[in-house]
């Protein structure tokens, strides 16, 4: 070999080695493909390893991103293009993402348990898709690495995932058997305190609602609880929970709760009191989402010309979505109920639209008139019976009523003034039957009273009533002489 053979050979090896001493960006969470609101994680791989290392994204520094590994964790749109990582004098070739405006074709939620729990417990993950699970597998990143998870058996078109955990923090999702459709990932926490903040377990959407809830593991008494953000003190009170009726950007932070509580069989001594550990809150743009319009049509302003449409139906609103037909428009019986729509991708779709209701202004109408028709019944019900007892109670009739006397001149005694007509005899009875008193409402029983004798009047005699030995519950009155 001569000399400039020598010399191109030695150049070559110098590129070669070059080349392989050249930084690697790679994707530790192999999502494909990416959508709004993914945990994106790079991580750059470099010789010797320890290296310091710097972060690029179309060429300009990323700045705070000193470390191997870079978090995006809350992908949008505006995070597609390259990204290059450098060290030791030396940057990688580009590593191209794009980001979609959409959601997964599957999707995976809790089913059992909270976002952040205590380490050690357990929980349950619910994976769901409208085209079945055949061949799917589900995954977790933890520790710097990626483990593959298994199904516990459960019926189509649903699968869970009974998991125990034994550390800090996991991310989960789930993709068919060629990782070309997915589900959206889930990140779950936990905490060694018994005081745990607990909120979504994935980014919040820019424009919706969420809670926050402080929760005490092992009681429901608590007396006191304060929220904060990024450190200041934002609600206190007694409510347990914290809401944000309107998602935005500025949303985002480091949360947590402090909580002053006392357990059922504590009898004395001052309540607890802990704080929870800080949980961060991410915000993502809302992804594409389509309309329904007049004449039962689906629209997508930004979507893209190969899509295709789903249509979905549930009768009442406590029932879950079933899919319908497919096609831009709704041709099919358009029965009373609610209807949605999305629009479809082989490996995506986007957001389904809000509710449609056929025939329930109607229905509304119905039941509106029928529930103010009762009610007003029972108004008017209640003041009839509250105007009887009144009534009642001022026009109540004396028990005994007077007898009306008119004035009476006996022929024999004229002269002698007015005197007064006797009471007349009953028809039907003689002298000698006098009627008892009896209390209205009440029957008259046998004995209760005697019958006065009638004795031969007698100058200066007198008949006084005597009482009658009887039970001390019963009293008969009777004539007697003295």
């Amino acid at each position: 070999m001569d000399g400039w053979s020598r010399v191109i050979l030695s150049a070559v090896l110098v590129i070669v080695a070059r080349s392989q001493q050249l930084p690697q960006v790679s994707m530790v969470t192999p999502f494909t493909p990416l959508f709004s609101g993914d945990t994106v994680t790079l991580r750059c791989d470099v010789t010797p390893p320890g290296s310091q290392i710097a972060w690029y994204f179309k060429d300009d520094p990323i700045t705070d991103q000193g470390k191997q590994f870079y978090v995006i964790a809350a992908a949008g749109t505006q995070h597609s293009g390259p990204y290059r990582c450098e060290a030791n004098g030396q940057r990688s070739n580009e590593f191209l993402i794009s980001v979609y405006d959409l959601i997964p074709l599957a999707t995976l939620s809790i089913s059992t348990g909270w976002p952040v729990t205590q380490t050690g417990g357990s929980f349950i993950l619910a994976l769901e898709a409208e085209d079945g699970l055949q061949g799917w597998r589900c995954w977790v990143y933890k520790e710097e690495m990626v483990k593959r998870i298994a199904f516990r058996q459960s019926p189509e078109p649903v699968k869970l995932l009974h998991l125990d955990l034994a550390n800090s923090m996991g991310l989960y999702w789930c993709s068919s058997d060629n990782n070309l459709t997915r589900s959206n990932p889930i990140t779950i926490r936990t905490s060694e305190k018994l005081v745990l903040l607990e909120s979504l377990p994935g980014p919040a959407r820019v424009g919706g609602s969420l809670t926050l809830e402080c929760v005490v593991v092992g009681t429901k008494r608590v007396s006191r609880v304060a929220f904060y953000k990024d450190g200041q003190v934002i609600q206190t009170g007694t409510k347990t929970t914290y809401e944000i009726s309107n998602v935005t950007l500025a949303s985002e932070g480091s949360y947590k709760c402090e909580a002053t509580y006392n357990f059922s069989e504590q009898t004395e001594g001052p309540p607890y009191q802990e704080a929870s550990d800080a949980q961060p809150l991410f915000v993502q743009a809302s992804p594409l989402k389509t309309v329904v319009e007049d004449g039962m049509s689906c629209s997508c302003s930004r979507c893209t010309q190969n899509a295709s449409y789903q249509w979905y139906y549930k009768k009442t609103p406590d029932k879950p979505w079933a899919p319908s037909e497919k096609g831009v428009s709704y041709s099919g019986a358009k029965e009373e109920g609610m209807y949605a729509c999305r629009a479809v991708w082989p490996n995506m779709r986007s957001l389904m639209s809000d509710p449609h209701t056929l025939g329930g202004s109607n229905m509304v109408i119905v039941v509106t008139v029928v529930l103010i028709g009762i009610v007003m019944a029972l108004i008017v019900l209640t003041v009839a019976v509250l105007y009887y007892k009144t009534t009642k109670r001022r026009h109540v009739e004396p028990l005994y009523q007077d007898v009306g006397m008119t004035v009476y001149v006996s022929p024999s005694d004229e002269g002698d003034g007015d005197t007064y007509e006797p009471l007349r005899d009953k028809p039907g009875t003689t002298r000698d039957d006098y009627q008892t008193i009896v209390s209205r409402g009440e029957e008259r029983v046998a004995g209760d009273y005697q019958k006065m004798e009638q004795v031969e009047e007698k100058d200066g005699m007198y008949h006084t009533l005597q009482k009658v030995e009887q039970s001390p519950s019963q009293e008969v009155i009777q004539t007697g002489e003295e």
